[in-house]
């Protein structure tokens, strides 16, 4: 008998791994992102359809001319979406939030995605798209806006550690983190980065207030070392006009967020970018817009730093004219206010295709051309 069930329980092991197995060599067989790959960013966002919301993934060598990256139809909500990549590699993830739940999807390249989503969800009622960074050995930090647990607590922030490196995919235990007491009343979507063990989390609290945490990652779990309330002494900056977005181009972190500026119309607004080596110390970095006009007031916007030291910062203005907004510099000082950093448009369609976003896109540098 016990012979009999462990030949049955060999079996049905051997019929699961050949499965897995199969799915993802048609996987492989089917990518076109391999060594070759110039895949240099890539922008997911969230497109309104007669059958609901669908993610779209785009990708981009040098972030002006774009192509389609074929994620499947039928998943998506229209608050925005994740996305993520392994560096120096073709492994992707890419998320959003439907009815409260976090869901995350994997795939090969921009062009090559699983079929359904990760079945693992986050136990928190998600109330903001989530925004997620790859940390080391298959495992992805994700961060949202959550219902807070305590009465009329406002929403909080919370960062969950996914563990892609295990079958089936999880969400570790025990590593739901906020930052205690400070994490109330928050507003739109979170931003949070990694690298070299260490992790900035960033959100803003109403009224319009800009949070910092770093926290240092120490096996699974987050040892926060600093929190901090970002002070906005920029030049003209008053108030703050967008959720906050960070990036690391392997030397340096980047904080970019929306501002409105008393040198503009009233409509418009200015992206302002600080910089830090260590994530505790910043310094402003630069306005990125010189234009007459600004940056539409509510457009979303992206960051993305690359490993050579460039930096590109993006914006997609909001109806009833939409437009994609890019800046382009070489790195290091080049990139200051002070430098020769120029903000051009660039075609919308181009970018995403047939019609704007629906809802907030992420925007990353996927470390390819190999660097």
């Amino acid at each position: 008998m016990n012979k009999q069930h462990s030949m049955v329980t060999g079996i049905r092991v051997i019929a699961l791994l050949v499965t897995v197995a199969a799915g993802l060599l048609s996987i492989l067989a089917t990518n076109d992102n391999g060594a070759d790959d110039n895949q240099g960013y890539a922008v997911a966002f969230p497109v309104l359809a007669a059958d609901g919301v669908n993610t779209r993934v785009r990708w981009s060598a040098d972030g002006a001319s774009w192509s389609d990256g074929a994620f499947p139809v039928g998943f998506g909500d229209g608050s925005g979406n994740a996305l993520a990549a392994v560096p120096d590699k073709t492994l992707f993830i890419a998320g959003w939030q439907t009815n409260g739940q976090v869901r995350m999807q994997q795939g090969l390249g921009t062009g090559n995605w699983s079929g359904t989503p990760i079945a693992a969800i986050p136990s928190e009622n998600a109330r903001s798209a989530p925004s997620s960074v790859f940390m080391e050995q298959g495992k992805w930090l994700v961060a949202f806006r959550a219902k807070s647990d305590t009465p009329n607590g406002g929403d909080r922030m919370v960062l969950r550690i996914l563990d892609t490196s295990v079958t089936p995919p999880r969400y570790l235990a025990g590593n739901r983190f906020g930052y205690p007491g400070q994490d109330t009343d928050t507003s739109g979507r979170p931003a949070v980065a990694y690298v070299n063990g260490k992790v900035l989390l960033t959100w803003v609290t109403t009224p319009a207030r800009l949070h910092l945490a770093v926290g240092q990652l120490a096996g699974d779990n987050i040892t926060w070392q600093g929190h901090s309330l970002f002070e906005l002494t920029e030049p003209n900056c008053n108030p703050l006009r967008s959720d906050p977005v960070l990036s690391h181009d392997h030397s340096a972190f980047y904080l970019g967020f929306l501002c409105s500026n008393n040198t503009l119309p009233p409509t418009g607004a200015s992206m302002y970018i600080h910089r830090s080596a260590d994530g505790l110390n910043w310094s402003y970095y630069g306005n990125w817009d010189k234009r007459p006009d600004g940056i539409r007031l509510g457009a979303n916007i992206g960051i993305a730093g690359r490993a050579d030291g460039s930096l590109i910062g993006a914006a997609i203005t909001m109806a009833p004219n939409p437009q994609f907004i890019v800046a382009r510099c070489a790195g290091g000082d080049a990139c200051k206010e002070s430098g020769n950093t120029t903000w051009q448009a660039v075609d919308w369609q181009a970018v995403f295709g047939p019609r704007a976003p629906d809802g907030k896109f992420a925007f990353i540098a996927t470390g390819h051309p190999a660097e």
